[in-house]
């Protein structure tokens, strides 16, 4: 059981102290929303790397591959260009969804009575 949200009007949301379930003042927790940010920002580089590959113009036996200064592969051939971007797509969408669920969790945890306006039960 959770405590109940208790506002104050007397406060504005600079002044709003966030207290824990047992009544203790505490910060709020930022983790779910930078773990979002990031994930999302890894999602979108992933999607232009696939653009990247699906659109990439090749002049001889292959291309190398980076990812972030990071180098996966210097000698991929032309046939298997289109399996690195799918892979890159892949991971995308994947990254896309455990930057949602991430960012769920974030929403849920405070939607559990631990809201930043919360006060203790007087």
């Amino acid at each position: 059981m959770s405590w109940p949200i208790h506002y104050r009007s007397d406060l504005s949301w600079k002044d709003a102290v966030y207290y824990n379930k047992t009544g203790k003042e505490s910060t709020v927790r930022k983790t779910p929303a930078v773990l979002t940010i990031i994930f999302l920002i890894l999602a979108l580089a992933s999607f232009c790397k696939f653009l990247e590959l699906q659109n990439a113009v090749v002049d001889g036996d292959g291309i190398g591959v980076y990812f972030l200064c990071f180098e996966i592969n210097d000698r991929v051939p032309n046939e298997e260009i289109p399996i690195y971007a799918h892979r890159f797509l892949n991971t995308a969408l994947i990254l896309t969804v455990v930057a949602v669920i991430s960012g769920l969790a974030g929403v849920l945890e405070g939607a559990r009575g631990d809201a930043k306006t919360s006060r203790p039960p007087d």
